[in-house]
């Protein structure tokens, strides 16, 4: 719990070498005494929501503030500031149930679904790769002529007329996933250290648009790209020749009995346990954006990247809360607009109209509120303000 409420937040489990620790790198916490309950919820990020102990002041309905821009109160509020929180306080309310018996509740319906999945890998055949992809190797000469041409049984030439030579400068990895069933190019896995918690997709793939960068993009130009990468990182394939080797293996007859058990027991990646998200080296996390980084360089990286700086403000819950348009940072009514004059539409950069203008000076407080709370998290660099075009914010703070 010390590392959770430390600013910014650092997600530390018990410590490997001395489990009455934490596993934070340098102050060793007792891990018993300061231990909180702590949901997980992986969906595009990973997001942690810690439980508060449920009190008699504690009261069964959600924070306002915390919902909207973050509670200044934090844990001294009575309110439960998340979805899940509310629902843990209903049923210790309901039940008594302690944080220690829900845990284990959780441990034992964990470890039935890993067993009754164990089962099924043993039963059927295992597919090598990531569940949702096919994938093949195949010629990358005939690829670029969008012909799609294995290697021969031997592995020493393709199997089109030109019979290009099979060496590994020449092969490419294709994936195909149940969404998008069309063959896709997966780039090597970028070999930068230290690792990412997890892949990104490059925003201008995001946005529609071809990658601008000049040299190898780091970030995945498509989902299937970022779901292999995330695939090898977590069975710690480092390049496209391991893969390429076990892919090879996994074609063999029995590999899928041979392998079900022992990649089950070994790294027990098929089966997600609720601790398989959190990072082994406790490290800094932004929880606007999910993400851990390992190092101090990559934190910094990452709070002043525009796509952070973007989450501190806006997020899509947000959108439904405003009817009028952003505001322009000149908070005052067009008076051509109430003359019936104004041509300028929505590039005016005066309000058209009170009710607009209301609306702006409660959108720029609530901007003010998410800034604070970001800053006081630490997600935002102290001598940091510049953002884009938030920053109208700042013009009249001294």
């Amino acid at each position: 719990m010390v590392c959770f409420d430390h600013k910014p937040r650092i997600i530390s489990k018990t410590n490997k070498d001395d489990p009455s620790l934490c596993s934070h790198p340098v102050t060793k916490h007792d891990f018993e005494t300061h231990k909180c309950l702590v949901h997980i919820l992986k969906d595009n990020t990973v997001r942690y929501s810690k439980i508060r102990p449920l009190s008699p002041q504690s009261q069964l309905d959600l924070c306002r503030h915390e919902v909207r821009y973050g509670c200044v109160r934090e844990d001294d509020c009575f309110y439960a500031h998340s979805l899940i929180e509310l629902k843990v306080w209903m049923m210790q309310h309901e039940l008594g149930i302690t944080h220690e018996s829900i845990v284990q509740e959780a441990n034992k319906y964990w470890n039935a679904t890993a067993s009754s999945q164990g089962a099924q890998f043993s039963n059927a055949q295992r597919r090598f790769g990531p569940p949702n992809l096919k994938m093949m190797f195949v010629c990358g000469q005939c690829w670029r002529n969008g012909q799609l041409s294995e290697a021969d049984k031997n592995k020493k030439y393709c199997t089109a007329k030109a019979r290009h030579t099979w060496a590994k400068d020449k092969r490419v990895v294709l994936v195909s996933s149940n969404e998008r069933k069309k063959w896709t190019t997966v780039r090597p896995r970028p070999t930068k250290k230290p690792i990412p918690s997890q892949f990104e997709i490059c925003m201008h793939v995001t946005a529609g648009k071809k990658c601008q960068y000049i040299g190898n993009c780091t970030f995945a130009h498509s989902v299937e790209e970022r779901d292999l990468w995330t695939y090898m990182k977590e069975n710690n394939i480092p390049d496209m020749d391991q893969l390429y080797e076990q892919w090879l293996q996994s074609q063999k007859p029995g590999w899928g009995e041979e392998m079900s058990n022992n990649s089950f027991r070994e790294n027990g990646k098929q089966i997600h346990m609720p601790t398989d998200y959190a990072e082994e080296v406790a490290g800094n996390h932004c929880w606007l954006c999910g993400k851990n980084c390992n190092s101090e360089k990559q934190w910094q990286q990452h709070i002043t990247s525009e796509k952070h700086k973007e989450r501190v403000f806006n997020s899509e819950d947000d959108q439904n809360c405003w009817q009028y348009r952003f505001p322009t940072g000149t908070f005052k009514v067009c008076e051509r607009f109430l003359k019936g004059t104004c041509t300028e539409d929505d590039s005016c950069k005066l309000a058209h109209g009170e009710q607009e203008l209301k609306e702006w000076m409660e959108r720029r407080e609530f901007l003010l509120m998410k800034l604070a709370k970001a800053r006081k998290d630490h997600l935002i660099a102290p001598n940091d303000n510049d953002f884009g075009k938030y920053s109208f914010l700042l013009k009249d703070i001294k």
